[in-house]
């Protein structure tokens, strides 16, 4: 009798397995964010401890405020108080200082206060690739996150900005978490989510008044929308969702301009002298200078707004094509030439490189996004925010939170892109 021998069939994989396998590839987004997110905790400290403090310009003026607030009462720059500047980044730094002379040893000079604070900035600037990991995963998924945390990651400045005592160590993921709270009660159309972004966006205008051009938008946008539009619908309402977010935006800002109004007997909206930026942006190509254009204006006992105004006018009149186009395609080399903070990675060529092709990249993901609506938010945004900071001074580092979002915007466009090829074949 003759046999066959038969080879036995591949084991198949159990029901338990499977869903292993399913969990697991529905999870390792997560875990490789959160390692990520760890890593760079890691290397703030190193950056911390190993990075020499260096304080100058506005970081001195900043803890001097700072300081003001939280042992003199009051805010202000020099002996009296001023509105020179909106206080959400010096209330945050006097509330630390406040409570490190509390709670920790009260002899701690200011040289120590300030490092201490900076140790908090540090661990403060983690939220940024945190908040781009959960919008790219509310538009398109984890995946997307995950891609957007990664971007995010690799922008260098984003690991020393949390080392210098300016707003953006604060402004960056303040900006970031506005607009997440905003796409999510666009999302959820709920009251609630609108008085959350309202007041997040409040605080964020108090930190660095350019946001405040995102509420128009917004409440464009919601106006516009196209369904909803009966009076008797109750709290989903259009008007319903429009009032929160102003009343959101309202409980932040008003106390600020009682003060001003008690204090200065007029009605200061943001600061006192963002003349100063906007006289120094109108200097095409700096052929004047900073310095002898701001003693031109002292000279002029003009504000510096109305100087600036002036000197705008006078130069559009007198040398149109220059102004034209020094306030169009003439201010992008200076916004966009290098990174903010380059001294930390100068001799870096990759990254260079890599921030180039972001700034690219980045610039064309938002204009893709503002053809596609649930996106329109996000993209109008940032688009308003590069527009009015265009008409300021020109430096890397007032483009820095924008370059922040375009990391998110960048896997968003591509996946949304990839979707569609795949879609049409």
């Amino acid at each position: 009798m003759d046999y066959q021998f038969q080879a036995p069939e591949p084991e198949l994989m159990n029901g338990k397995t499977q869903r292993s396998l399913a969990a697991l590839r529905s999870v390792w987004p997560y875990l490789v964010a959160v390692f990520l997110v760890l890593g760079l905790g890691v290397y703030h400290v190193f950056i911390w401890v190993t990075v020499p403090l260096n304080l100058t310009g506005d970081m001195i003026r900043y803890n001097a405020m700072a300081n003001h607030l939280a042992y003199a009462g009051y805010l202000g720059f020099g002996n009296k108080p001023d509105a020179y500047v909106t206080p959400g980044y010096p209330i945050v730094i006097a509330l630390f200082y406040k409570g490190l002379s509390t709670f920790d040893d009260p002899r701690l000079t200011s040289i120590q206060s300030i490092h201490a604070f900076l140790m908090f900035q540090q661990i403060l600037t983690l939220l940024i690739p945190i908040e781009s990991f959960l919008i790219g995963r509310i538009s398109r998924g984890p995946r997307t996150g995950l891609a957007a945390a990664i971007l995010s990651a690799s922008y260098l400045p984003n690991q020393y900005v949390g080392y210098t005592l300016l707003t953006e160590a604060v402004f960056a993921p303040a900006l970031l978490l506005t607009l997440l709270c905003i796409m999510i009660a666009h999302r959820s159309q709920k009251p609630v989510w609108y008085a959350v972004s309202g007041v997040v966006l409040g605080y964020t205008i108090l930190v660095r008044p350019i946001v405040a051009v995102m509420l128009p938008v917004w409440l464009c946008i919601q106006w516009g929308a196209r369904r909803n539009w009966s009076l008797t619908t109750g709290q989903h309402t259009r008007f319903t969702r429009i009032a929160f977010l102003l009343g959101g935006v309202m409980i932040v800002m008003t106390p600020w301009w009682i003060r001003n109004a008690v204090l200065f007997h007029r009605f200061i909206p943001f600061s006192s002298e963002y003349g100063n930026p906007f006289l120094l942006g109108a200097d095409p190509y700096f052929q004047i200078g900073s310095y002898r254009l701001l003693a031109l204006a002292r000279q002029s006992h003009q504000g510096l707004l109305d100087f600036a105004v002036h000197h705008l006018l006078h130069g559009f009149t007198s040398h149109f094509w220059l102004y034209a186009g020094w306030y169009t395609v003439g201010r992008i080399p200076y916004f966009f030439g290098q990174p903010w903070l380059a001294w930390a990675f100068a001799d870096s060529q990759l990254f260079f490189l890599y921030y180039h092709v972001l700034c690219v990249m980045g610039a064309i993901a938002m204009v893709l996004l503002l053809f596609l609506k649930p996106y329109r938010t996000i993209a109008l945004s940032t688009m308003a925010i590069i527009l009015a900071q265009w008409i300021f001074l020109p430096t890397g580092r007032y483009m820095y939170p924008v370059i922040n979002i375009w990391c998110v915007l960048i896997p968003i466009a591509l996946v949304e892109w990839w979707g569609g090829v795949r879609q049409n074949k």
